[in-house]
């Protein structure tokens, strides 16, 4: 019996983060902090300027069975970008660093499948 849920992973991730790198050039910043023992890329986007003053942290996935932060960081990460008008004031000598998934392969071996 299949279950109703579905589980974010790592791919899909890695896949929102190339749209969102496509769609938003001129606001995020894209790179890999990491690789894992697993090859897997930790990855982290900057909104605003790295070279700002003032700079925030948000994360998920610290842990293995932790996929639905991702899945609320990534949301939310897309839903300020696309209002980033009413940000734009509120971003100067700012910067929003988002790592979604700090544990790739703990998230990826407690798949369901």
């Amino acid at each position: 019996m299949e279950s109703a849920l579905t589980m974010y992973t790592y791919d899909q991730m890695v896949q929102d983060i190339e749209i969102l790198q496509a769609k938003y050039p001129e606001l995020i910043t894209v790179d890999s902090l990491t690789d894992t023992p697993d090859g897997r890329k930790i990855w982290h986007l900057i909104i605003g300027s790295p070279e700002a003053e003032e700079h925030f942290l948000v994360t998920g996935s610290i842990h293995a069975r932790e996929y639905m932060s991702t899945q609320l960081v990534m949301k939310q990460t897309v839903k300020f970008l696309e209002n980033k008008d009413s940000y734009v004031e509120a971003l100067k000598n700012k910067a929003i660093h988002v790592v979604p998934m700090i544990n790739p392969d703990g998230v990826s071996i407690s798949s369901w499948e």
